[in-house]
């Protein structure tokens, strides 16, 4: 992670250190919370173990820079290794810390030195067989050092969604004006480093809480304390309380960078942040610690920058009378993503009836569809979502226009509101003074035992092959510059509030892929109409309803087709075209 140091001093009491901070800060000095090595202390590398598949969206994530790569081509040891989490947010899609991805001197980003392992709680085993991937393209959001502590990483192959492996939710139908709210029980996770100094294998997890709210200049600790308040930005950070939570000590540390914040929405962990910075103590013996367990952590705050991920709420939804039906139209998306918008998709359904169907109105960017077969005398209810690269398979990381209702002869009755209100870093942002920033890169802290890591420059990492677990890998903060400590001098690392969004550098246009029919994935409902093989006529609005027989085989969640474990799912797909009456035909999907 980045590190900031506040001025600190430590004792040793008998056996255990006890830290005593103090930090000077614009409410005046402020004495933190002791806090002891003892067994109630649970950073994430010494909470609890998360059991397989308790957090199937974590990722694991191996760096070497690419520099010492080309200056010891034929030494492993010396290619400074880093250690990072991440969220899996689509199939081919992997979130993370932008300050976890090594650059060269020249800023550039060799992705054959990246590694992910999905699927696999164990650090060291998940770079293995079938839990390993490769990346193949980087989105960042940071412009030279300068953005948002958040980078999209694009796979090698998409991921097979199971029962241990699945997608975390992004907050694509929530206000991120006000979600999460302050106090909001919060869970981190990682492999990374505890109090004492050493790492876990296995991933852990512990609950802690939120300790600021959308809009807050300060960021403050569980006691109450201002920890961060000057170069702090609620719209770009999170601030994640440290302190005594649930009887234990809670926060994150060096090697959990990347790694997810999720807050619980109807019992749904949705994903709020990625790992960005870590607030150190600085002991009288000059050694500072990013462990302690009861200092603030700050997260990259992903609801707020949500439309840099995907797209966001498109403008100006307008609907009109047409020959034929109804014309709705729309406008650009409230902010630019990361990857352009390849397709929109527009959602229907009768006033009182719950599922919306899909109007099939092909691939298209045209923001603009003609909906046919609508009953003059009828109400309706419309919406429609802009698709990139990232939620094209993923259909429940959509993020949705508010409802616009309207009568079968294009007259608007009236428009929904909404809590799915984005803002983007691109319109809201804040500039944060450079007298009291730092530059944002450094060199890796990193020691090797061994130099068998197998790993080559040249050739891509063997599946079959497992990475040593006896390499020491050291990592203090990958890509952190060093700390400066003191208030006085300025002792902050910063990352400055987003200003401009970055237009992919790579061909980043969708790669066809087999419709995947396995239990743990989703579809949308033309795409399960087609594959049980209904014809589905461009213009023709589609829904499902799954038999009652089959609600442990399938199910319709949120316009979309959930398959749930092998079996038949037996269900009805009705097409309406044009004036004619929707056709009901009843099939069977094998799901494996």
């Amino acid at each position: 992670m980045r590190k900031v140091a506040g001025i600190g001093i430590a004792a040793v009491v008998a056996i255990a250190i006890v830290f005593a901070v103090v930090q000077k800060n614009n409410e005046g000095t402020s004495v933190a919370p002791e806090s002891t090595l003892d067994s109630n202390v649970r950073n994430i590398a010494g909470g609890e173990v998360a059991q397989v598949g308790a957090v199937p969206f974590q990722v694991s994530l191996l760096t070497a820079n690419p520099d010492a790569v080309a200056a010891n081509p034929d030494d492993r040891g010396k290619w400074l290794w880093a250690q990072c989490g991440g969220s899996l947010i689509a199939k081919r899609w992997v979130l993370t810390a932008d300050h976890c991805i090594p650059r060269t001197a020249a800023g550039a980003i060799n992705t054959a030195y990246i590694y992910v392992g999905i699927g696999n709680n164990n650090y060291w085993d998940s770079f293995a067989g079938t839990t390993l991937f490769y990346v193949i393209q980087t989105y960042p959001a940071r412009v030279d050092g300068v953005g948002l502590d958040l980078m999209l990483l694009k796979l090698n192959r998409a991921v097979t969604y199971t029962e241990n492996v699945q997608p975390v939710a992004l907050p694509v139908a929530i206000d991120p004006n006000v979600w999460p709210e302050k106090d909001s029980v919060a869970t981190i996770s990682g492999w990374g480093k505890q109090l004492d100094g050493t790492s876990s294998d296995v991933l852990r997890k512990v609950n802690t809480a939120i300790g600021d709210s959308p809009g807050d200049d300060v960021c403050r600790d569980n006691s109450g304390n201002a920890r961060v308040t000057n170069f702090y930005n609620s719209t770009k950070d999170i601030c994640v309380k440290g302190g005594t939570f649930g009887g234990t000590s809670a926060g994150a540390c060096s090697g959990d960078s990347g790694g997810p914040l999720t807050v619980a929405v109807d019992g749904i962990p949705v994903l709020a942040g990625a790992a960005s910075v870590a607030l150190g103590v600085k002991g009288a013996d000059g050694v500072v610690n990013f462990c302690t367990g009861y200092l603030p952590t700050l997260y990259a705050r992903v609801p707020t920058n949500i439309g840099w991920i995907v797209p966001a709420v498109v403008t100006n939804v307008v609907v009109a009378t047409a020959n034929g039906g109804v014309q709705m139209s729309w406008g650009n998306p409230l902010s630019t993503p990361a990857l352009p918008v390849t397709d929109y998709v527009v959602q229907l359904r009768e006033v009182g009836v719950t599922d919306f169907g899909e109007v099939n109105d092909g691939v298209s960017v045209n923001k603009s569809v003609l909906i046919s077969g609508v009953d003059p005398a009828k109400t309706y209810e419309a919406r429609v979502a802009g698709i990139n690269a990232v939620n094209s398979a993923d259909t429940q990381q959509r993020l949705f226009s508010p409802v616009v209702r309207f009568t079968g002869a294009g007259v608007v009755v009236t428009t929904t509101t909404t809590t799915t209100t984005t803002t983007s870093t691109t319109s809201t942002t804040s500039t944060t003074s450079t007298t009291s920033t730092t530059s944002t890169t450094s060199t890796t802290s990193t020691t090797s035992t061994t130099s068998t890591i197998p790993l080559s420059p040249t050739v891509p990492l063997s599946p079959t092959v497992p990475l040593s677990t006896t390499s020491t890998v050291v990592v203090e903060s990958p890509k952190v510059d060093p700390v400066i400590f003191g208030a006085e001098d300025g002792g902050k690392n910063i990352v400055p509030t987003l200003t401009s969004v970055l237009q992919p550098t790579a061909s980043s246009a969708p790669i066809a892929e087999t419709v995947n029919t396995s239990a743990g994935q989703t579809m949308d409902f033309i795409a399960a109409a087609q594959v049980a093989g209904v014809a589905t006529p461009k213009g023709s609005v589609v829904s499902l309803r799954v038999s009652g027989v089959s609600s442990k085989i399938c199910s319709v969640k949120k316009s979309s087709l959930v398959l749930k474990k092998a079996g038949q799912c037996r269900m009805t797909v009705l097409v309406k075209a044009g004036k004619a009456k929707a056709k009901a035909t009843s099939v069977k999907l094998t799901v494996k």
